[in-house]
């Protein structure tokens, strides 16, 4: 399970991407101008190897309290995947 204090600062996300993984959940944050980008796909495959018609796209505002959101918005698309078994 994502939380909230495992997302960075927002300085981390004003100069690179974060990616990681719950699951079977793969994961990409970056800021795309004022906003967040979170890109989601099923792993195994990294990000430049898992075709962009499997990526799901989501935006949230560029914000400290936007990681929450962030947190329960990954939280809930794995277990979505979790569920297509």
């Amino acid at each position: 399970m994502v939380q909230k204090e495992d997302l960075l600062n927002l300085n981390f996300y004003k100069k690179t991407d974060y990616t990681g993984s719950i699951r079977r959940l793969c994961y990409k944050i970056e800021k795309d101008g004022d906003n967040f980008l979170v890109t989601s796909w099923p792993g195994p495959y990294c990000f430049d190897k898992t075709p962009g018609e499997v990526k799901s796209f989501h935006t949230f505002e560029f914000t400290m309290d936007a990681l929450q959101d962030i947190a329960d918005y990954l939280n809930r698309e794995s277990e979505k995947l979790d569920g297509q078994n």
